[in-house]
């Protein structure tokens, strides 16, 4: 999962640096580890719209690589696209392996 973040980070960072309006358009989404220096504010409050845009990007660039096909490579996608499917799967085995666990010793 965190290999997923940190990629998710790389892209944000090159549409930041690469395709500012786009970036702004998108509603200024900050990375799950970094966050661009215009957003670093005393104020913990000034970075919740930022975080909303980041949730919903993360959902819809999983599916579609249309927000960011003007800053993602082919290889940062592809790498995205393996880390999140690699991190949904082993989510899966973890909740699989607790309720086969409950089903024996309860």
């Amino acid at each position: 999962m965190i290999w997923t973040f940190v990629l998710f980070d790389r892209i944000l960072r090159r549409m930041h640096a690469e395709n500012h309006a786009e970036w702004e358009k998108l509603g200024k989404p900050i990375g799950f580890f970094w966050v661009p220096a215009e957003l670093r504010q005393p104020n913990p409050i000034s970075l919740l719209r930022p975080s909303m845009a980041r949730a919903a990007l993360f959902g819809s660039f999983g599916k579609s690589s249309d927000a960011f096909s003007a800053s993602a490579t082919e290889t940062d996608y592809s790498k995205f696209r393996f880390a999140a499917l690699l991190g949904r799967i082993c989510f899966a085995a973890a909740l699989l392996s607790v309720a086969v666990l409950a089903a024996i010793f309860l």
